[in-house]
C-alpha cells in the first residue's frame, strides 16, 4: 500500500509519520549483563539438580519457568527503550508497563555531549547528554557509538 508523496497513512499520528533520520536502542551489553541472571540461576539449579536430592522436577520447572520470565522481561524492556531522530523532533520512549515518551524539537537543543568509559571505549557505547535552552537535560545512557549519535544530531539540526 502506498500514499502519496507528503502523505502519511492516516493511523499514525503526526510525530510518528515522519520518517525516522536514526533509531537508537541501548547498547547489548545491559541486556547481556541482565541476562547473565537467569542463565546463572539456571546453570546453578541444573548442576545442583544432580547432587541434591531434595531438588524435585517441579521445583526445577518453577525455575526455569521464572528464568524464561526474567529474560524475556529482559529483552522486552530493552527493546523498550529507544531514541529516534526526526528531521525536526527527537523521541524518547522508555517503559514496558508504563510506558513514557519524552518529544524534544531539535530547535530547542543547545548542547549535545557524550562521554565514554574505558569499557565504553573498548565496547564503543557511551552516554549522550542533551541541553536544551530551557535548562532541562535528558541524558541517553548506554548509547551505541555516541559521537556518531551526537553528529547525526547536529548535522540533521543544521539541515532544519
Amino acid at each position: 500500500m502506498s500514499f502519496p508523496r507528503g502523505k502519511s497513512p492516516p493511523w499514525l499520528p503526526p510525530i510518528e509519520a515522519r520518517v525516522p533520520l536514526l533509531v537508537v536502542r541501548q547498547h547489548w551489553l545491559p541486556l547481556a549483563l541482565d541476562l547473565a541472571v537467569p542463565t546463572l540461576l539456571v546453570g546453578a539449579i541444573l548442576t545442583g539438580a544432580g547432587f541434591v536430592a531434595l531438588i524435585t522436577a517441579q521445583m526445577v520447572l518453577v525455575v526455569l519457568a521464572a528464568a524464561a520470565l526474567w529474560a524475556a522481561m529482559a529483552c522486552v524492556r530493552w527493546y523498550a527503550t529507544s531514541f529516534t531522530l526526526t528531521p525536526r523532533t527527537m523521541v524518547l520512549r522508555r517503559g514496558v508497563i508504563v510506558r513514557s515518551s519524552r518529544l524534544i524539537a531539535l530547535e530547542t537543543l543547545q548542547h549535545v555531549t557524550t562521554e565514554q568509559s574505558l569499557l565504553g571505549s573498548l565496547l564503543d557505547y557511551g552516554t549522550v547528554d542533551l541541553s536544551m535552552l530551557s535548562g532541562s537535560r535528558e541524558r541517553l545512557s548506554r548509547v551505541p557509538d555516541p559521537e556518531f549519535v551526537r553528529d547525526r544530531i547536529f548535522a540533521t539540526r543544521l539541515d532544519g
